[in-house]
């Protein structure tokens, strides 16, 4: 995955700021990697409870008939739908 023209990414605010997905997927594999290989699924786990923390998969509360709270899938989501297989793309509902 290769990022836009943009200077090289520093912390999360400039990520945010940039739209940066490689900056994202990269701490998403820290995560995973975090347990070793052998338990991705803990490390996932920790990083959506994080997300959690910040408000993300919950409603904002504004004034729009169709807003949504968004998805965070956990182990327990990848499990169910890939079947024990965690396999890490675009299965977040958010985009900054």
């Amino acid at each position: 995955m290769g990022c836009h023209s943009h200077a090289h990414i520093n912390n999360i605010s400039e990520a945010i700021q940039h739209s940066c997905n490689t900056y994202y997927l990269q701490i998403t594999k820290d995560f995973l990697d975090q347990y070793s290989n052998k338990q991705p699924g803990r490390g996932l786990d920790t990083l959506v409870s994080y997300l959690r923390d910040f408000g993300l998969g919950s409603k904002l509360g504004l004034d729009y008939s169709y807003e949504g709270k968004g998805r965070i899938p956990d182990s327990k989501w990848y499990d169910r739908v890939y079947k024990k297989k965690l396999v890490v793309g675009n299965q977040c509902g958010y985009f900054p």
